[in-house]
């Protein structure tokens, strides 16, 4: 043997007896040139020629132009370092597909007395199926999450939908029995009191049979709002059912709701809504119960109740004004 091991490089491979027989491909090459200086069959399969026909040829032939300078670098680093790197890298294979590689580099010790010539080991293992799970996966996942994303904004639609009165948009009554039941139990807990007022609006069929139900329709949405704009945040105002409307009021006592009940009178009277003119009393106006727990009712069904009972004794009473509940006496009873 010369001191030269061209024509024998595979002899400077790690394992050289197993060189040729890895079944992933098995390059040695330049570590200046990068150009060919022996591979295994599996190499000679995917490049698409003899070991003959491709040494001193630049591996980068089979590598996309965009790829080139990043593994020309990783090259160096290697050589430099004197330890292994794994570095992903395109090859362009013999039947005309482009695979994904994992490549190991590993700089050879080479027994070559010249050392005319630095020697890089690669054995590359295809990656390709692997990578395109990864990204299928990765497709499916982002495609799940979109429609889980999408399931989760319909479902808190139709939950908005289901607690949402449909002409007036603000919440249905549905929903004011579930805040109800949670003030109750709030309210129990804490030992805090609420107010229910309960509301009609004066003479509605008057209002219609004039001025024709979409009309109708529309003063019920523009008092719907303001009651909700004429209500704390943390108030409840709810449609009923047809002309009646609801305000569950939080930390609200007997005097305070009855107070926001005339606040509310008022300002319903003082709107100007259309047409209100014509009405039997000269305005839009309404008839307000309240009731307020505990001193009206000892549970939320018979607060409700009460505060509809005190409605009916307005309505009774000549309409637009308020009433306040009071228990009947036991002479009454």
């Amino acid at each position: 043997m010369t001191e030269s091991y061209e024509g024998n490089w595979a002899s400077q491979a790690s394992y050289s007896d197993l060189f040729f027989k890895l079944l992933d491909p098995a390059f040695l090459i330049d570590g200046e040139s990068l150009k060919i200086l022996e591979i295994n069959d599996a190499a000679e399969k995917i490049l698409g020629g003899s070991a003959e026909e491709l040494r001193e040829q630049s591996i980068e032939r089979w590598i996309p132009e965009a790829e080139r300078a990043d593994f020309a670098l990783q090259v160096r680093v290697t050589m430099r370092r004197y330890h292994p790197r794994l570095h992903e890298i395109s090859i362009q294979c013999a039947d005309g597909r482009t695979r994904l590689y994992r490549c190991d580099l590993c700089q050879l010790q080479t027994q070559d007395v010249n050392k005319h010539r630095s020697v890089l080991q690669i054995i590359a293992h295809d990656i390709t199926a692997q990578r395109e799970a990864e990204q299928n996966a990765q497709k499916y996942l982002s495609e799940l999450q979109t429609a889980l994303s999408d399931l989760k904004a319909a479902n808190e639609k139709l939950e908005s939908m289901s607690v949402t009165d449909e002409m007036t948009g603000i919440h249905n009554f549905r929903y004011l029995k579930q805040r109800l039941e949670i003030e109750h139990r709030r309210a129990i807990r804490f030992k805090r009191p609420y107010a229910i007022l309960f509301l009609d609006v004066d003479h509605f069929k008057h209002y219609n049979d004039r001025n024709g139900h979409p009309a109708g329709d529309a003063l019920l949405r523009g008092l719907a709002q303001l009651l909700k704009k004429s209500s704390r945040e943390t108030d409840c105002v709810a449609r009923y059912g047809g002309e009646e409307f609801v305000i569950l009021a939080p930390e609200t006592n007997e005097q305070q709701g009855s107070e926001f009940a005339e606040r509310l009178r008022k300002i319903i009277t003082s709107a100007g809504f259309e047409n209100g003119e014509h009405q039997p009393l000269g305005c839009i106006s309404v008839s307000i119960g309240v009731a307020c727990y505990p001193e009206s009712a000892p549970s939320a069904e018979d607060t409700l109740k009460a505060a509809d009972e005190a409605l009916y004794h307005s309505k009774k009473s000549g309409r637009n004004r308020v009433t306040r509940y009071s228990k009947p006496h036991p002479a009454e009873s």
